[in-house]
């Protein structure tokens, strides 16, 4: 590894890299200085930068200009789109003026000589920056919020490299070993015990009208019908707050939860066999915070702001907040309080919603991240403390938040799920499930650097619910869902689990083929990929406002398969839908159509033995109920997670197949072996 650094009073040239002979000139305002580190790895090569301040002045907002980007093809632009201003969409960008002028998260490019280029906007003493443009120049904004004297702060990482997905991975260990927060990364985080198991949530089955009663009746109807619902997730209404929207206390409100959630919990788990239960709340404890007249404002100290949103402003009109003051010990201890009251009552995981209105806490008064760092400390912390970090972080896609994730490994990383309405639209802010699902996959290119990623509840008895059910097995995250009760689609929902509830998960995010990183909603399908142990999950959306759309999908879509180490190898893939098997080479390729609101589903395997387990042929994501394969002489033994049609390939009609030692009937058509077990535990095949 290389290290050179250049500093530049007001002046900043990006020098040779060692992958690509380009340069990149960056200015800023001339009483600042930039500092440039070159860092140079097998698989990328990187710019820290940094601005130094050495007169210590005063500050508020720096900006950084970007003169050129040599050989710039095309763009995405990750952007964190108002209102709300708590998730990002991507945006194709094909001249920079096209980029939005600011709150850009993350800027990932192609250049004319197929090489990849991305910048990661950083956070850290006070200032939090983002990526937009001015007058058709790229822009680093860094804001603090407040005025105050500063020496220097880390502003962004610009990377080079030839593979665009071990590119933003590198860039983004980079960016937290920079900011030091190597624990930030997704690789690095163990995914929380309670969402290995299908969820149910309250939200758009029941909105704020929620009680004991609706809540015991919904998991009711799962019971009746075999369902084995793993989660409950008791969403917004729950509180004890008053019309203002102001929280009271920790309790929940007392006319919808009469006994208090501990009576009812037990039931649940006793009852219905529901294993965990979480609820959700804002990071400021409510949407409008503590009310003052309400038991914790005289409890804890309080931070109070005015929430000066303009179109805040225009629906509401002012109006102050309080939140207990993260800047004290008692801003934890309202965090530990209240997560050890819910603990008690048999909670075992929250939802933090609202991660976007740090910004807001902290206008005029505080600098942005260095609110930031302590209100979400708190809040982790206790988390930690009391649910093992089993945490959704939500509204959460803007790096004040997400930066600060820490051990927090699952996040919302996209809008939320929309139920289907006759006149919904392609509007990737509030669109159909195409809009949703092109969000998410495109979402979790970055997102997915630092988390699980969290494709949001879906409704089974909607209309497209099979391309909502196939993204969300696909996606490496949670998995719930938020039916109306006496509406589901268990055809569906069993396609996601096993029986005792357990998800079938990736082992990656769900994200864009190569060839499809700059399509967006652009025409024609859009190819998506993930992995389970071995074998690549390829799913092909109809994603664009238009009729039947063609694409070639080849194995060699699969990033892992274009490696020297499968040339000339041999795959075999499975086709969910039409349930067949086939074995072809490594330059495999396929012409598909699809209809709108199509969606197609393969699983992808290499060739290496006679015989490959490949999972449970009924379940969408059935190539994760495989564990423990092994070889002996010219048998495979291998567990499988539950019964259900159990698909194996084999080159020759085998001898025998035996579960649990016991010689079972099967079925062998072009080398797609079969066998049928009941669901309801785990078994040991072996092929001989």
């Amino acid at each position: 590894m290389r290290r050179l650094i250049f500093i530049f009073p007001g002046f900043l040239m990006l020098g040779s890299c060692s992958l690509f002979d380009k340069k990149l000139s960056l200015t800023c305002d001339s009483q600042y200085e930039i500092i440039q580190e070159k860092i140079s790895t097998p698989q990328a090569d990187f710019f820290k930068i940094e601005l130094y301040n050495s007169k210590q002045t005063e500050g508020d907002t720096v900006r950084m200009y970007f003169e050129e980007l040599s050989d710039f093809l095309v763009g995405l632009a990750f952007y964190r789109y108002g209102p709300w201003k708590a998730w990002t969409k991507p945006i194709r960008i094909d001249s920079f003026p096209q980029l939005p002028a600011n709150d850009v998260q993350c800027f990932l490019w192609k250049s004319a000589q197929n090489t990849y280029g991305a910048i990661v906007p950083l956070c850290g003493n006070g200032f939090r920056t983002t990526i937009g443009q001015q007058s058709g120049k790229i822009v680093l904004e860094s804001a603090m919020g407040v005025k105050r004297s500063f020496e220097k702060f880390p502003a962004a990482v610009v990377g080079y490299g030839k593979n665009p997905y071990t590119l933003l991975e590198a860039v983004y260990e980079n960016a937290m070993k920079i900011m030091g927060r190597p624990e930030n990364l997704r690789k690095k985080k163990l995914f929380p015990q309670p969402f290995e198991y299908i969820g149910y949530c309250t939200w758009n089955a029941m909105y704020d009208q929620m009680s004991e009663e609706k809540i015991i009746q919904a998991i009711d109807f799962f019971c009746k019908n075999d369902f084995p619902i793993g989660n409950l997730l008791i969403d917004d209404g729950w509180l004890d707050m008053q019309p203002e929207r102001k929280l009271y206390s920790f309790r929940p409100e007392k006319s919808r939860f009469p006994n208090g959630f501990q009576n009812m919990i037990f039931r649940l788990k006793k009852e219905k066999g529901l294993r965990n239960v979480g609820v959700w709340h804002t990071l400021n404890a409510y949407w409008k915070g503590l009310h003052p007249k309400g038991e914790l404002y005289a409890q804890y100290p309080v931070f109070t702001y005015l929430d000066q949103e303009t179109w805040l402003l225009e629906k509401e009109g002012i109006d102050t907040f309080h939140i207990a003051d993260p800047r004290t010990d008692k801003g934890f201890k309202f965090f530990e309080d209240w997560y050890k009251y819910l603990s008690s009552q048999g909670v075992s995981f929250v939802k933090v919603d609202n991660q976007l209105i740090t910004e807001r806490i902290a206008k005029g008064q505080v600098p942005i991240f260095e609110l930031a760092e302590k209100l979400h400390r708190s809040f982790h912390q206790a988390a930690n403390q009391y649910f093992n970090d089993a945490v959704i972080n939500c509204m959460d896609m803007t790096n004040d938040a997400y930066y600060n994730f820490g051990n927090s490994a699952v996040a919302r990383t996209v809008e939320d799920f929309f139920p289907y309405k006759e006149d919904e639209t392609y509007d990737l802010q509030h669109g159909n499930a195409a809009a949703h699902v092109t969000s998410a996959v495109y979402n979790a290119l970055w997102f997915g650097q630092m988390v699980y990623t969290d494709f949001d509840m879906f409704q089974s008895h909607h209309p497209h619910a099979e391309y909502h059910a196939i993204a969300r097995a696909l996606s490496g995250g949670p998995i719930y869902v938020t039916d109306v009760p006496g509406q589901q689609n268990f055809d569906i929902l069993r396609k996601l689990v096993i029986y005792d509830g357990r998800i079938l998960r990736s082992d990656a995010p769900l994200v864009p083929t190569e060839d499809c990183l700059f399509q967006v909603q652009g025409s024609g399908l859009l190819k998506t990929f993930s992995y389970s142990g071995n074998a690549a999950l390829l799913a092909i959306f109809h994603a664009t406002d238009a009729e039947n759309q063609q694409t070639e999908w080849k194995i060699r879509d699969i990033p892992r398969f274009q490696e020297k180490e499968f040339e000339n190898q041999e795959f075999v893939f499975f086709d969910f839908k039409a349930q067949k098997l086939q074995k072809v080479i490594q330059t495999y390729a396929q012409k598909i159509e699809l209809p709108r609101m199509g969606v197609a589903l393969y699983w992808i395997f290499p060739k290496s033995k006679s015989i490959i387990p490949l999972g449970l042929l009924n379940k969408y994501n059935g190539v994760a109920a495989v564990q423990n394969i092994r070889y002996q002489n010219n048998a495979c033994s291998f567990d499988i997670k539950d019964g259900g049609i159990i698909g194996i390939y084999a080159d020759t009609n085998p001898m025998r197949v035996k579960v649990d030692e016991q010689v079972v009937e099967h079925s062998y058509e072009n080398g797609l072996v079969k066998i049928s077990l009941p669901s309801g535990r785990l078994y040991q095949v072996t092929v001989e």
